[in-house]
């Protein structure tokens, strides 16, 4: 997206310290510094920009978040919380991917209202058509090595309520983790592991409810493209998740097994149109053509 608006743009990864040298060379010779994400990388770039030039931070995930009670978030950890409070301090301006995301920032971070602006991701429904195929009653739900965000506890426990349905767990666990929840032998549950985009997208085609119990999600990409692609969802009202998912899903109003079965069985029970319903609120609200515009006008704006 940058890349084809401004061609002369460069892309910087950096991979430690040393890497430090390089990042202030490119930062001297920017007319912008865009990071995506409050991490490290983006507290080394405000610190060496010395405000030459407009400082742009994404924020939305760890960078926001403060949930002890699960070890997660930049705000309840030390030193974390104040380098991450510095970088957003010298930022120009900051994105938040989501109502959620920037909320966090103003509370946690500390971001003043009026520079903190709200950009929601944005997807392509060509990408992400409706399959054809016949959906059938298994459930799906993408995980990540921090189980604790994505409640592998809780879906597993629901799974266990649930023999009659297969539920499949996308993504890469911790080692640790994955040997605790294979130990528990479930066998209706699927653990696929690291799975591409297509074979993701395969899978998505053709299951009917995608459960998504998250204590923390700043957005929830994976559970958008599960709806451009006609599942169902079927989420916790926490987050960022009421924000994506709007009224085209099924919500936990508490993290219980019971409360998700009960959810997903009014899925599995849901007219087709509830399959439409749920990429309608995807195609009107969150398209890239939108995520495009709003985003190069806030560039625009700031190298004016």
């Amino acid at each position: 997206l940058v890349f084809a608006e401004y061609p002369n743009a460069e892309l910087f990864c950096m991979n430690g310290l040393k890497d430090v040298w390089r990042l202030g060379h490119a930062t001297g010779r920017a007319d912008l510094v865009l990071c995506w994400f409050g991490g490290r990388h983006a507290w080394w770039a405000s610190v060496l920009l010395q405000g030459r030039c407009p400082f742009v931070v994404i924020a939305g995930g760890w960078d926001v978040a403060n949930m002890p009670e699960i070890n997660y978030g930049a705000h309840a950890m030390f030193p974390h919380a104040p380098m991450v409070r510095g970088l957003f301090r010298r930022a120009t301006r900051v994105l938040a991917v989501s109502e959620y995301a920037a909320r966090g920032a103003m509370k946690y971070a500390r971001v003043p209202e009026d520079r903190i602006g709200v950009i929601w991701h944005g997807f392509d429904p060509e990408e992400f058509p409706m399959s054809k195929q016949t959906r059938t009653r298994d459930v799906l739900t993408v995980a990540g090595t921090h189980s604790k965000i994505k409640n592998l506890d809780l879906i597993l426990d629901t799974a266990a309520l649930m023999p009659d349905l297969k539920f499949q767990v996308a993504g890469i666990l911790d080692p640790s983790d994955l040997i605790a929840f294979k130990g528990r032998k479930l066998a209706n549950v699927e653990f696929t592991g690291w799975l591409t985009k297509d074979q993701l997208k395969d899978r998505m085609s053709t299951t009917r409810v995608y459960f998504q119990p998250s204590s923390h999600e700043s957005f929830g990409c994976a559970v958008a493209e599960a709806m451009l692609i006609g599942c169902i969802p079927v989420v916790t009202r926490t987050s960022a998740l009421p924000e994506v998912v709007g009224q085209a899903g099924f919500y936990l109003e508490e993290a219980g097994p019971h409360l998700a079965v009960a959810a997903i069985r009014k899925a599995l029970a849901a007219p087709e149109e509830a399959r439409e319903r749920a990429r309608a609120q995807i195609v009107n609200n969150y398209s890239l053509e939108s995520y495009r515009t709003r985003f190069l006008a806030e560039l625009a704006v700031l190298l004016t």
